[in-house]
């Protein structure tokens, strides 16, 4: 990666008004053609990659307390993964993604990371650390639990084991 490449965390609020845009326009580019019903929790944070004084990469971050079969914890959510067309393949994302992780695990103080995904994103996250998990997820929609049917994977950031059972979102999957 060139030296212009820039790795920054900010919460919303904090986010000029072009970068807004910017971020906006990467969402847009990367999940406009998601249709469906699900609400998806909106980030807490962003981890943007800027080239050129352009944002050219991002992953949002929240921070949850769920539920594991008969545990409760907090983790560290990464959702909206995104690079922009004329950049993929280049490491931006991983880059951005290994920098959410040691945010996730230094500032926030949470043991593990959780992301959904797809089958065909998940040799990406796989070589980043994060592993599948075969248990049922359950996220909130419209007052009623719903088994999450994408691909669930946690990255372990401290020194526990994953624990095992049903996992409940308690809110809005990301």
């Amino acid at each position: 990666m060139d030296g212009t490449f820039r790795i920054m965390i900010r919460r919303p609020d904090d986010l000029s008004k072009n970068d807004r845009r910017e971020i906006e326009e990467l969402e847009q580019s990367a999940f406009n053609d998601l249709e469906d019903e699900i609400d998806w929790s909106n980030s807490e944070w962003y981890v943007t990659g800027k080239f050129a004084e352009r944002i050219i990469s991002i992953v949002g971050v929240l921070i949850r307390r769920i539920r594991v079969g008969k545990i409760t914890l907090e983790v560290g959510g990464i959702g909206g993964v995104a690079t922009h067309p004329d950049y993929r393949q280049r490491g931006f994302s991983s880059a951005l993604l290994k920098r959410a992780a040691e945010f996730m695990r230094d500032d926030l103080q949470v043991q593990f990371g959780l992301l959904v995904c797809d089958q065909e994103k998940v040799n990406f996250y796989g070589r980043l650390g994060w592993q599948i998990v075969g248990a049922e997820m359950l996220f909130d929609l419209h007052g009623s639990k719903q088994v999450f049917q994408g691909i669930t994977m946690v990255l372990p950031l401290g020194s526990s084991p994953w624990p095992e059972g049903v996992i409940d979102l308690c809110g809005a999957p990301w």
